[in-house]
């Protein structure tokens, strides 16, 4: 509960008692009943009462949501002390079976890595972003998590693609993370999911590697798409003062990934800052609603299951049929 709050409340109540004592003596006299002295004493007593006992509940409901916070700003804390007291612990071992006082292999490779999470968390504190690389594809749900408190639950991200190229190819995390969206929007944990596809729209009706991505989307529930060229794109990112080493974004609910590249490793950052996330998805949603953004071009009437969508298209012919689609 913030401060402002508090002090409104603590304003209003003894407000709110004695204009109610004054109501009712209103109310007697507009009915020419005259209230005699001590039914006045009477009232403004019940008014009193009626402040203090609206206070215990304003301090219990506060007290209540500190120790709320508490606990759960604890539960957090205690896992990183965890790990930092097994450090603690085994550490001293690997000084112990040194072989030098300041050159040993094990101690300086370890100290090292202290150091450099020492400074990744202090850069991630002082600036709110998180700077990832492999990591990124350990943390999937983690991402998926910034949807739980997020009142509009809309998936917006932007998806480059290469002309007859198959859309996952053999990127394990990516197809994890495409999988994992859709089941959130069947089990309504996302609403929707709006991806702008940056290629060029003319090459892109006619490419055989994308048409059951674009059916897919089509004849999928809650999932939207529309095309973009990569100059517009671009152009409208400067606008936007959107860093050229950004490839693209997503925002997941109260969190903004921005990726700088993904082979041969995931490299991009994450940043929970309000005004950044505001700033993309307005950026997003001029993209979106832009002349230049074309709607899928699919005429489809019905899609491959999301297992088949996920595998290259050759390999799929090579074993010959597909599975029924699931109900949209």
């Amino acid at each position: 509960m913030g401060s402002g709050l508090r002090v409104l409340i603590k304003i209003a109540i003894p407000l709110a008692g004695l204009a109610l004592s004054a109501l009712c003596v209103w109310i007697a006299g507009l009915r020419g009943v005259s209230i005699d002295p001590a039914v006045q004493l009477l009232l403004i007593v019940s008014g009193g009462i009626l402040t203090a006992v609206l206070e215990l509940v304003v301090i219990s409901a506060e007290r209540n949501y500190q120790h709320e916070m508490k606990a759960k700003t604890w539960a957090i804390t205690h896992r990183a002390e965890v790990e930092l007291e097994n450090l603690r612990a085994t550490f001293p071992r690997i000084v112990q079976d040194s072989y030098s006082a300041d050159a040993d292999l094990y101690v300086e490779y370890f100290v090292r890595r202290f150091g450099e999470l020492a400074r990744e968390i202090i850069q991630a504190a002082d600036s709110g972003v998180l700077r990832v690389t492999h990591a990124h594809a350990m943390s999937i749900d983690n991402v998926l998590a910034a949807f739980a408190d997020d009142q509009e639950k809309i998936l917006r991200y932007v998806w480059p693609l290469e002309p007859q190229e198959h859309p996952f190819a053999d990127d394990a995390t990516w197809k994890a993370y495409f999988q994992r969206t859709v089941h959130m929007t069947r089990k309504r944990e996302i609403k929707e999911i709006r991806v702008l596809f940056v290629i060029d729209p003319r090459s892109a009706r006619n490419d055989a590697e994308l048409v059951d991505l674009f059916a897919f989307f089509k004849n999928t529930r809650s999932l939207q798409c529309k095309l973009l060229a990569p100059a517009t794109y671009r152009n409208v990112c400067n606008d936007y003062s959107v860093p050229q080493r950004y490839e693209d974004f997503g925002i997941y609910g109260k969190l903004l990934y921005c990726g700088e590249g993904y082979v041969p490793e995931v490299v991009g950052e994450y940043t929970k800052d309000v005004t950044s996330i505001e700033k993309y998805k307005a950026l997003f949603d001029t993209l979106w609603g832009g002349p230049d953004a074309e709607d899928n071009p699919s005429t489809a009437a019905s899609a491959v299951e999301i297992s088949e969508l996920l595998n290259d298209r050759r390999s799929r012919a090579a074993v010959g049929g597909v599975d029924e689609p699931e109900e949209h």
